[in-house]
């Protein structure tokens, strides 16, 4: 949701207490950053890093660059303390800030849990300037933290507009002398407790990352100052004390920082100056610690990144592409398989991945819908439809479901900010390259992320991020997916019918889509049909049970040459009827059809010729269905066809040579007509061979 025109007012404000002075500022933008890679738009109320690739409005760079700020709520909170906000709490319909005729009012969220200390900032000289106060909540062990500034009558003004940002304790700072030992903890507390057993210590309000904010104003008081700066162990504490040396190193006389799990080996996550200080551990090696620290340098700029000459290979040493099975699944890279509910994608898959196993690779199904408990079933299934033991096959199956691998790759705010589930992602990966897995199998696509299906951009970059996985680990990640809403009058559909379609195609190494059989193609393998189902069920129910499967992205291959597989309910062990699938042929032109079958047509058409007409009791197409044993004077859907199958036949023969057309008098209407005759029969040369192809009937 985009911010309001209240709110993008204070993006500037706002820009500048997160990342600091900006390095370039023109009257509609601020840049930061050394390369300007975090661009404000002024005139929006928006913001994007460059580097991180991510943004948003004033409530996503509070959520995701300030620390403590988790939610709007929270982030309307800072923007009160801070002074930049004066508003009702959120309105029903989701926008912040009165509605049309409502009064402005000032309102201010109650702190979390018991007060549990109070924390004075004073000037030089001792006066108080600020307090932040430390909240508690004993149940969860949540802290919140507040600010407040004396209004000078006695009460507490609840932001720190105006005030000026000095650190903590800064009076006994103040009385250091030229290359005095100071420590730099991250948080109040610590300092307080540094005091007490380390020595003088002190520390920016507000926590971590807020110190590049307030350079300008803290690092004066560093002057001539030995700083040993002490960081948390997460990576925000490690941030923040790189961030304080950057800093200071300038200014102070020398600067060292001192990692707590360097200290203390067996320092918990997040564990601080303050928890080592609670574990009763040695000051004197504390001090011998820090004395053996090397002073602080900042990294180096990175060499510029040079673009790659291109050296021409020997074009027969680069490797092939590394297909593993049936044209479709390749090594690094994602490949999708499309279809609509219901079409039979997850028991393809299963069935693809056990014939798979069974050629020596390790694949790895992951389920999104299905508990495993019903993958069980459904492998039982295939495996007695196809007399397979899986303990013999020489590769390997892993199998998952949310409950055993839970797996998110990425979800997505209500501003279009999609973020990465990083450490899920770590893991995932690092469980391919364990268990060298060649093809990871994600069913359905849609439960393994959180972004729109139909948001082109978001869709892309996430199956990207799938395809940059599948080439570091050398494996093939396949996604199963639906489709959209099909169009009024849509027949078979194509790849490009995929949610997010023309991304999902960009993305992918090869896209295939399921499609069940048409009635049209049920009526041309209507004989095939009945001999499998018989003739009481009706054609349209029987055609269900079979799909087709095509690669690329149309599907304009004739049902003959196409991918096809029949539904099969297989019953099982345990007393279930489980769906499975088997490989199934279309019938093809020439099922039936033998050299001799040629020979005697050919031999026919020598004898004399045949009418072109098929309305004609002369036509040749009847001497064929003599001879092959089909219909072609009945009204059944099975004469229909086989009168299909007669005059494909004779389009093929013709082109093969073995008659040919020539118009020739017919003795009894006295007329011009065309025949079938044999190759050698010369042609009359007062008569065009092909004749018009919009005559009548005499043209099939």
């Amino acid at each position: 949701m985009a911010d309001t025109a209240e709110l993008a007012a204070v993006m500037g404000p706002v820009a500048l207490l997160i990342w600091g002075e900006p390095s370039e500022r023109s009257k509609t933008q601020l840049r930061f950053g050394r390369k300007g890679s975090v661009a404000v738009d002024l005139n929006k109320g928006t913001w994007y890093d460059h580097e991180a690739g991510e943004g948003g409005g004033v409530l996503d760079a509070l959520k995701m660059r300030m620390q403590g700020v988790h939610n709007d709520q929270e982030a309307f909170a800072w923007l009160e303390m801070n002074g930049l906000w004066r508003s009702a709490r959120p309105s029903g319909n989701g926008h912040h800030g009165p509605r049309e005729g409502q009064r402005r009012t000032s309102h201010h969220r109650e702190p979390t849990g018991e007060l549990v200390a109070t924390f004075p900032y004073v000037d030089e000289d001792s006066r108080l300037l600020f307090e932040v106060l430390k909240y508690v909540d004993q149940a969860t062990g949540d802290r919140d933290f507040r600010q407040r500034r004396p209004d000078g009558n006695g009460g507490w003004i609840n932001n720190l507009r105006d005030v000026r940002r000095v650190p903590y304790r800064l009076a006994e700072l103040r009385r250091l002398n030229a290359g005095d030992l100071i420590l730099v903890p991250e948080g109040e507390k610590d300092v307080d407790n540094c005091y007490d057993v380390l020595g003088p210590a002190t520390c920016n309000p507000m926590g971590a990352g807020k110190w590049p904010n307030m350079a300008a104003a803290l690092n004066p008081h560093f002057a001539n100052l030995d700083v040993v700066i002490l960081a948390d162990n997460d990576d925000a504490g490690r941030k923040h004390a790189v961030d304080v040396a950057t800093a200071l190193t300038p200014i102070a006389k020398r600067v060292r920082v001192m990692f707590i799990e360097e200290l203390w080996p067996e320092a918990p996550h997040k564990a601080d100056i303050s928890d080592w200080i609670n574990a009763e551990l040695d000051v004197d090696y504390f001090r011998e610690f820090i004395e053996g620290l090397e002073t602080w340098k900042p990294q180096a700029e990175p060499e510029p990144a040079r673009a790659t000459l291109y050296i021409v290979p020997d074009p027969s040493t680069i490797p092939m592409r590394a297909w593993l099975w049936a044209g479709h699944y390749v090594r690094q890279a994602c490949t999708a398989t499309v279809a609509p509910g219901g079409f039979g994608k997850t028991t393809l898959q299963l069935y693809e991945a056990i014939k798979m196993v069974g050629e020596g690779l390790s694949v790895w199904y992951l389920s999104g819908e299905d508990p495993k408990v019903e993958i069980d079933r459904r492998i039982a299934a295939h495996c007695k439809q196809h007399n397979i033991r899986l303990q013999d096959l020489p590769g390997k199956l892993y199998v998952d479901d949310r409950s055993t691998f839970t797996l998110t790759i990425a979800t997505q705010a209500r501003s279009g900010y999609i973020k990465f589930e990083d450490a899920m992602l770590a893991l995932f990966e690092s469980t391919i390259v364990a268990d060298k897995i060649d093809v990871v199998m994600l069913d359905p696509f849609i439960a393994f992320h959180n972004v729109a299906e139909n948001d082109n951009t978001a869709i892309d970059a996430v199956v990207k991020r799938l395809a940059f996985i599948a080439q570091r680990t050398n494996s093939c990640i396949e996604i199963s997916h639906h489709v959209r809403k099909p169009f009024a009058g849509q027949g078979s559909l194509s790849v490009d019918d995929a949610r997010g379609g023309s991304s999902i195609i960009a993305a992918v190494r090869s896209g295939r889509v399921i499609n069940r059989m048409t009635a049209g193609e049920a009526t041309q393998a209507v004989k095939k049909l009945r001999n499998e189902h018989g003739t009481i069920k009706p054609l349209d129910e029987i055609r269900h049970f079979y799909i087709r499967l095509d690669l690329g992205k149309r599907n304009m291959a004739p049902p003959e040459h196409a991918h096809w597989f029949r539904l099969l309910n297989v019953p099982i062990e345990n007393g279930d009827n489980v769906q499975a699938l088997k490989p199934w042929e279309f019938p093809a032109l020439f099922d039936g059809v033998e050299d001799k079958d040629t020979e005697f047509i050919r031999a026919a058409v020598q004898q004399r010729a045949y009418r072109a007409d098929s309305q004609s009791d002369d036509w040749l197409g009847h001497l064929i269905a003599e001879q092959l044993k089909l219909d072609v004077a009945g009204d059944s859907d099975e004469s229909k066809e086989d009168i299909k199958k007669v005059k494909k036949l004779i389009k093929v023969w013709e082109l093969a040579r073995v008659f040919k057309r020539q118009r020739m008098r017919d003795d009894k209407t006295r007329k011009q007509v065309t025949w079938f005759v044999s190759m050698d029969k010369p042609s009359e040369s007062a008569v065009l061979q092909f004749p018009d192809r919009n005559e009548g009937n005499d043209d099939d």
